[in-house]
């Protein structure tokens, strides 16, 4: 059990301290001066060390195989390296190695039931695997990136069909579904032979499939829930407008190598989609993962909030090539990042608070064994 929680709660630390670095190597990238770990890691920081080791623990834990800890080890293990400024294409030596193992892990969950939503994710898992290759053989970041983002989109569209469950889809719009995501594996694989015209049929191909997935999705009726299903609703549904816009900048930008159009283009990705979905996730994800229970908050809303409309700002600055615009907006970013995480300690710590004062007893007939603590 002790070995068990370690193998938990370790790569989680590495996972959290990735994102730590990765928010701090963002301000050098956005120009202030700042020191300590090398700018370039910033990419490879919250992609892999972040967000691929979270994953790859994600994927463990529903394994419930001890060689599947494998690969949330060694997420950390180049974490940390990249932690240390190590160059991204050493710590591209453990990401490679850890995509394999999620990639196994998905072999094994298609030969336990091969539904659309596992191949979906698996698919995500081989573009992870080939972009983390990419890197280790020596390609330009991004040239890459668009396989790591790829493994994002397709992680979170198999994780939003597999929560959806409860209301069935039509079959045609499952065989649209699947079209669409086979055309993105395709636009990926043509970046191989023709970086811009591959990134622009997946950018064209990303509009449809999001509307495919929020057309679909169960956010649609729990937005009309409360508490944290009406918050985790209106984020996801958000994060898919994110996506869409992703998209149009890929079809219009193509493949840029740097400046403001690319940062646009990215970050409307890995900053709007993702970024969004996982403050929309993070509240249900971290009590089944790392066993945190998190107790929901309104103030949920203000990190998310003031994310997305920095990012819009930020967005706007980069297509007017504003850079002073783009710095200080991408600063709030930061911001929104870290206020997050500050508001989600809050939740645990009251979520800990409240479990602690029920496992008491009461007097019989006292007020707490009749009513329930609110905020």
């Amino acid at each position: 059990m002790a070995a068990r929680s370690a193998a938990r709660l370790i790569p989680g630390a590495a996972g959290i301290v990735a994102l730590a670095a990765g928010l701090w190597t963002s301000l050098a990238r956005l120009g202030f001066e700042v020191e300590g770990v090398q700018s370039l890691n910033h990419g490879p920081l919250m992609v892999g060390g972040f967000i691929g080791t979270i994953i790859a623990l994600e994927r463990a834990v529903a394994l419930g195989r001890p060689w599947g800890y494998a690969g949330p080890a060694l997420g950390a293990v180049a974490a940390v390296m990249l932690l240390f400024s190590a160059p991204y294409q050493a710590a591209a030596v453990p990401l490679f190695l850890s995509s394999l193992v999620l990639l196994a892990t998905f072999a094994v969950f298609i030969k336990r039931g091969a539904a659309d939503f596992t191949v979906i994710m698996a698919v995500g898992a081989l573009a992870w695997t080939v972009g983390n290759g990419l890197l280790l053989s020596g390609w330009l970041i991004p040239h890459v990136v668009p396989w790591w983002a790829g493994f994002l989109i397709l992680t979170i569209a198999g994780e939003r069909i597999e929560m959806s469950r409860v209301r069935p889809r039509p079959p045609w719009a499952r065989r649209f579904t699947h079209t669409l995501v086979g055309l993105y594996a395709a636009a990926l694989f043509l970046t191989l032979v023709d970086h811009d015209l591959g990134v622009r049929a997946g950018g064209v191909t990303l509009i449809a499939l999001c509307l495919a997935l929020a057309h679909g999705d169960v956010a649609r009726w729990t937005r009309r829930s409360q508490g944290v299903a009406r918050y985790a609703a209106y984020s996801i549904l958000s994060g898919y407008a994110w996506l869409a816009l992703s998209g149009l900048l890929a079809a219009v930008f193509g493949q840029p190598l740097g400046g403001l159009h690319y940062d646009a283009w990215t970050h409307s990705v890995f900053v709007g989609f993702v970024m969004v979905m996982i403050m929309a996730h993070a509240p249900i994800i971290l009590p089944a993962v790392a066993g945190i229970a998190v107790a929901f908050s309104r103030w949920m809303y203000v990190p998310v909030i003031l994310l997305q409309a920095s990012l819009v700002l930020r967005i706007a600055a980069d297509l007017m090539l504003w850079w002073s615009g783009r710095q200080w907006t991408g600063l709030l970013n930061v911001v929104a990042v870290v206020l997050f995480l500050a508001v989600m300690v809050r939740g645990a710590l009251r979520a800990r608070r409240a479990a602690g004062a029920e496992a008491q007893p009461q007097p019989a007939g006292s007020p707490a064994t009749l009513v329930p603590v609110k905020e």
